[in-house]
Formats: structure tokens, C-alpha cells, sequence
């Protein structure tokens, strides 16, 4: 088992810990408690394929084209208040719209 020691607010991992789990310097982790335990848990990275990353731009920019045209609703706090909209002159321009 390899041991760590606190210095200002900074923990030094082991070499060998960082070895074995293929870390660097910089590599970003959440820190949690459980029981008398810290429970360091690295950010998983999202590897995308090309095709998810083209369908996200794709989104995006179909979203900003809407925006742009003035295709967009304003937020609701509530069912009620979602429903009121929905009896709005503004409401049924943008229904007829799309």
C-alpha cells in the first residue's frame, strides 16, 4: 500500500499509483468522503465519433438559426403558465411558422 502525506492543502500521490493508472500532472478528479475514507474519482473523457460531432454542430446551428428567425418561446415556471402561452397570438405565430 503506498502512503501520502498532506502539505498545504496538497496531497502528493504516489509515483507508483500514478503509474499504474496512467496519470500526469494537471488530471482533473472529483474528491468525495464516504465513511473515514477520501474517494478520489477521475472526470472520464468523452471520446466522440466524427459523426456525433457533426450532429452536434448540426444542432447547434439549427438551433441558432431559430433563434435568429425569432423561432423561440420564453421560459415557463409552470404547466399553468405553459398553457396560458399556448393561447397567445405569439404562440400561434410561431406554431404557423414552422
Amino acid at each position: 500500500m503506498a502512503t501520502s502525506k498532506l502539505k498545504a492543502n496538497t496531497i502528493e500521490v504516489p509515483k507508483e499509483v500514478l503509474e499504474a493508472l496512467g496519470l500526469d500532472e494537471g488530471v482533473e478528479f472529483d474528491v468525495t468522503v464516504e465513511d473515514k475514507a477520501i474517494v478520489f474519482t477521475l472526470h472520464e473523457e468523452v471520446a466522440l465519433e466524427p459523426e456525433q460531432v457533426e450532429n452536434i454542430r448540426a444542432a447547434v446551428a439549427e438551433g441558432l438559426e431559430d433563434y435568429r428567425a425569432g423561432r423561440v418561446t420564453p421560459g415557463f415556471t409552470s404547466t399553468e403558465e405553459f398553457e396560458a402561452y399556448r393561447n397567445t397570438e405569439e404562440y400561434r405565430k410561431l406554431v404557423e411558422s414552422e
